[in-house]
């Protein structure tokens, strides 16, 4: 398992927007439900 926390392996931003974190990917992915994101 590899975590980037501070974000000094991933792209932060990518032209002025935000790029997405692992647990941002999840959180706001539509095929994963919402019983699935409380677990």
């Amino acid at each position: 398992i590899i975590t980037d926390f501070d974000m000094t392996l991933s792209r932060f931003s990518y032209k002025g927007k935000r790029c997405p974190t692992c647990h941002n990917i999840i959180d706001n992915c539509k095929l994963v439900t919402d019983e699935c994101r409380k677990k």
